[in-house]
């Protein structure tokens, strides 16, 4: 079996940056406001837009990822595929 060459997605985003805008888009927030939310749930406190400037600059055009935006995309991922997980048994009971 012979695989082909590894190709980058055709939005040219990783996994992880992926992740991101698809949680904010099903939560219908700018990725800013959802970096604001992923901050606040991680750190306990809300964070000031001048702190999270930067690492949203780097997370545009580098796409880098900080942990706690990539915690707070797959857990609203998780949560969002245990809320189909009810809705499915509700429908069947």
């Amino acid at each position: 079996m012979r695989l082909g060459p590894i190709r980058a997605p055709r939005d040219g985003l990783d996994d992880d940056a992926r992740t991101v805008r698809e949680a904010a888009a099903r939560l219908r927030i700018p990725e800013f406001a959802f970096f604001h939310l992923a901050y606040r749930r991680w750190f306990g406190e809300p964070a000031s837009d001048a702190v999270l400037e930067r690492r949203f600059m780097a997370f545009l055009y580098g796409r880098r990822v900080p942990v706690w935006v990539r915690h707070g995309a797959t857990r609203a991922h998780r949560l969002r595929g245990y809320q189909r997980r009810i809705r499915r048994q509700s429908a069947t009971s």
